[in-house]
C-alpha cells in the first residue's frame, strides 16, 4: 500500500449570511489529497502543468474516481460552480456527485493537439446547482465515466459553499480518495 500527496486543487468560495444579503469573499484552498491506492504507478498521474492552478493535474481514466469527503459544523448550500480540466484527444464524459447521488455530467472538448493541449484548460460550468446540505460528514466525487485511452487531466474542483458557520473551512477539511477503477 502506497500514501500519496497529490496536488488536485479545491477551490472554495465561501459566503457570508447577513440578514438577507449574502456577502461573497472567493477564498481557495489547496487540499493535499491523501490517497491510500494499490497501484505502484499512481506517482505517475501527477503531471507538472505550468498554466495549472498549481503547475500540477490529476490524470484520471475511464472508470477511475476521486472522492473528497468533508465534514460542516453546520447546515451549509452548497453548489460545484466548476471543474477545470485539460484533454487532448477524443472527448470524456465525468459526472459529479455528492453523498452518493449524481447532480450532473459534463463532456470534455475533442481537440487533439498530438499532445500539446494537456496545458491548455478549459472549464465545465456548474453542476448540479444548489444543494442543502446538514451538518456532518459528506462526500463530493469526481467519476471518469468514458474516456479515450488518453484519458483527461484535473486541475481543480470549485465549490460555492455558505452557512452560518462554514467560514471556518480550512484546507485540513478535506480528504481526497483515489479509486483507481477495475484492472484491464
Amino acid at each position: 500500500m502506497i500514501l500519496i500527496t497529490s496536488v488536485l486543487v479545491l477551490a472554495v468560495v465561501l459566503s457570508e449570511c447577513s440578514g438577507r444579503a449574502i456577502n461573497s469573499v472567493p477564498k481557495q484552498l489547496m487540499i493535499n489529497c491523501m490517497s491510500r491506492v494499490h497501484s505502484p504507478t499512481f506517482k505517475d498521474r501527477l503531471h507538472f502543468r505550468p498554466n495549472a492552478e498549481d503547475q500540477a493535474t490529476i490524470w484520471l481514466f475511464d472508470g477511475e474516481e476521486l472522492k473528497i469527503n468533508f465534514a460542516l459544523s453546520s447546515n451549509a448550500i452548497l453548489e460545484v460552480v466548476d471543474v477545470r480540466y485539460s484533454n487532448d484527444g477524443d472527448d470524456d464524459v465525468l459526472s459529479v456527485g455528492l453523498n452518493g447521488k449524481e447532480l450532473g455530467q459534463f463532456k470534455t472538448s475533442s481537440l487533439s493537439g498530438w499532445g500539446n493541449l494537456w496545458d491548455y484548460f478549459q472549464s465545465s460550468g456548474p453542476i448540479g446547482g444548489q444543494q442543502s446540505l446538514e451538518a456532518g460528514s459528506h462526500s463530493l466525487s469526481l467519476k471518469v465515466e468514458a474516456s479515450d485511452k488518453y484519458g483527461v487531466e484535473i486541475d481543480y474542483i470549485r465549490i460555492s459553499v455558505h452557512g452560518s458557520k462554514v467560514e471556518n473551512l480550512q484546507n485540513e477539511h478535506f480528504m481526497c480518495v483515489h479509486n483507481p477503477g477495475d484492472p484491464e
